[in-house]
Parts: structure tokens; sequence; C-alpha cells
């Protein structure tokens, strides 16, 4: 579902985006907590702070601690595999009249097509009746503007691992204590001089 979702992202952009939009699935709080730190938090308090500068009222950090409560409550619901036995509701789709087939729903486990459509159709709905965006802003410009944000999303990203690599190889001096245990353990089983 995921992948469907980014796929409908990219072929059907927002016409009105703050950054660049990615969604991804984790089942490691650590790396879903360091995600959430580095590619929720630090832009909103780096947009907030531009906001405070020009005079604004900033808003996304508290937007984005609503977020994460809100991610952080669903976490059992999302890691784990629920089977509702649910048999006796799909065959009452089997009993229902002819005139109100016209209302049936498929609940039964649908094919990434039907996943596509359903999805793209309530991305469609969401910008048209809540966020109020007229349907022919859509197109080149919205796919510009998507662009347009991933560069910066890109090279925000590569600053952030290199950043993370300098203090683990440099600041922790970690490629120093590896290469001591190393040693160490290769005299331990007599290796000769190294």
């Amino acid at each position: 579902m995921i992948k469907t979702g980014n796929r409908i992202i990219h072929e059907f952009p927002y016409s009105q985006m703050l950054r660049y939009p990615k969604a991804s699935l984790t089942e490691n709080f650590y790396r879903f907590y360091i995600e959430v730190l580095v590619s929720h938090m630090l832009p909103s308090l780096f947009v907030d702070l531009i906001l405070r500068l020009i005079g604004q009222k900033p808003r996304l950090i508290r937007l984005q601690r609503k977020i994460y409560i809100a991610a952080t409550v669903l976490i059992p619901f999302v890691t784990n595999t629920y089977f509702l036995l649910n048999d006796k509701f799909i065959n009452m789709q089997k009993n229902l009249k002819e005139e109100d087939n016209a209302f049936l729903f498929n609940y039964l486990p649908w094919t990434e097509e039907e996943m596509y459509k359903y999805i793209t159709v309530g991305k469609t709905g969401m910008e048209l009746y809540l966020l109020k965006v007229k349907t022919g802003v859509i197109g080149a410009k919205a796919k510009r503007l998507l662009m347009k944000y991933w560069l910066p999303e890109m090279i925000f990203k590569m600053i952030v691992y290199f950043l993370f690599l300098w203090i683990i190889m440099y600041k922790l001096n970690f490629f120093n204590l590896a290469t001591d245990k190393v040693i160490c353990y290769l005299k331990k089983f007599g290796t000769e001089e190294i």
C-alpha cells in the first residue's frame, strides 16, 4: 500500500505542498524515532524559525507533535497482524436484493489495480473537499513543484548521513576502536606481526 501511495504521489503530485512527500514503514522503534526527528522535527523547527523571523506564528512543531502522538498510539495496530473472521459478513453480500447490489463494496482482498484506483480517488477527493484545491491546477505545475522539493530533500538527507558517519568515524573514534579489536582478536589466536 505504501508503494502504491508513493507511486500516486509521483504521478499526481499535490499542487500545494510545503516539502517533498514520502512514506515508509519500519518495525524498529529507534529507527522510527530517528526518522521522526530527522525527517519531521528538524525541518519543522527550521520552518518555524523562519516563520518566527518574518513575524508569523510558528505552527509546524505543534502539528508534528500531534502527528507523532497519533502515530505512536497506532503502533500496536500497524505492527501486528489481526485476522478478523468475517465469513458471515462476506456471505451476506450474496443474499442482497438486486436493487441493493448497486451499493455493493468489495470487502475481499483487493488487487493492485483496485487499490491504486481507490487511493487515487481518495487523494483526489481529499484535495478537492478538504484542501479546497481546484482540480485543474494539477499537472505540469505540480510536477515541477515536486521536483523543486526533491533536490533539497536529497541534499538534506546526504548532509545528515555524512554528519552521522562523521560522528561515528571521527568523534567516537569507531575506526580505531574496530581496528584495535581486530588486532587483539588476531593476536589472541597466535597470529604473527600485523
